[in-house]
């Protein structure tokens, strides 16, 4: 429920209550993150628990290195688990069919 506008970091920003005891401050420029959360102990309560506020706000284009991630390692320590796991519970097929999907990423990672 839309409880009223403030500014927050400079940008005007729309408070909605949440459950009763919290608060969350948006701002259509940025998006689905809040700007301000508030936590009440018990609803209707006057002092906060907890306020964490962005005391600035950068709007910016973003470089290369910023937005690239490293390659993660792959690890197949679960899916040869459950290779094994098929074996012995006697699906043979589908331990074979496994056996070569895993073969099959980790050539592809060569």
């Amino acid at each position: 429920m839309l409880v009223r506008t403030e500014e927050v970091a400079g940008l005007k920003v729309y408070v909605l209550m949440v459950g009763g005891n919290l608060e969350q401050s948006y701002s259509p420029l940025t998006g689905t993150t809040p700007l301000k959360t508030v936590i009440y102990s018990e609803p209707g309560d006057a002092v906060p628990v907890l306020v964490q506020e962005a005391v600035n706000v950068e709007f910016r284009e973003l470089s290369h290195d910023e937005t690239s991630l490293t390659d993660l390692p792959v690890r197949f320590d679960a899916a040869e688990h459950r290779m094994k796991s098929l074996k012995e519970a006697g699906h043979y097929q589908d331990a074979e069919l496994l056996s070569q999907f895993i073969t099959k990423l980790k050539f592809k990672q060569e």
